[in-house]
């Protein structure tokens, strides 16, 4: 998917200058994908044609499956962070490409950070809201509970103290990295 990497480049350079441990979310196996989106599920999609619709596709899938996820706890909804949209991209690349997961952390202003490491994913849209939603599946199926060192990523998910989310992306080699940045 190179036009997605390289535009995640683009972006990284533009921002670079103004701007826990998710071992056990690594992908150990390709998640496995249906290759069609579901007509049942709660977001809506259509078939995006450019690397900008494939990020608008995977920002718009990220922000509803929080708040689905948030309103079965009558959690109010996460609003869309979209000025740190650039910065949460610029941090999965900059994790992706040697910091490690968290590694960027807190570099966006962010109180609270989720991160899918290294999802493998085909350059069908499917593939990657099919590996997107596996991994925050895997977060938000932590919980309930505590301590913060087993369920971080569902307390995260459900904290009612944050107000907005910025979804950050990068695939490189065909490996999804995604920050989701709490605020």
């Amino acid at each position: 998917m190179k036009t997605i990497q390289l535009l995640t480049k683009m972006l990284f350079l533009s921002i670079f200058t103004a701007c826990s441990d998710s071992s056990s979310l690594s992908a150990n196996s390709e998640p496995q994908s249906s290759g069609t989106l579901s007509a049942s599920s709660s977001s809506i999609f259509s078939e995006a044609t450019t690397s900008t619709d494939l990020l608008e596709t995977l920002r718009l899938e990220c922000m509803n499956f929080n708040n689905d996820r948030r309103a079965e706890l009558s959690v109010s909804a996460l609003g869309r962070w979209t000025r740190g949209e650039a910065c949460a991209d610029s941090e999965a690349l900059a994790d992706q490409s040697g910091a490690g997961a968290h590694g960027s952390f807190g570099s966006c202003g962010e109180y609270a950070q989720n991160t899918c490491p290294g999802w493998p994913t085909d350059s069908s849209i499917a593939s990657h809201v099919q590996v997107l939603r596996s991994c925050m599946q895997r977060m938000w199926d932590e919980g309930p509970g505590e301590p913060y060192s087993a369920h971080g990523h569902y307390i995260n998910m459900s904290n009612a103290d944050y107000s907005e989310l910025a979804c950050g992306f990068s695939e490189v080699n065909g490996n999804l990295w995604v920050n989701m940045n709490y605020q």
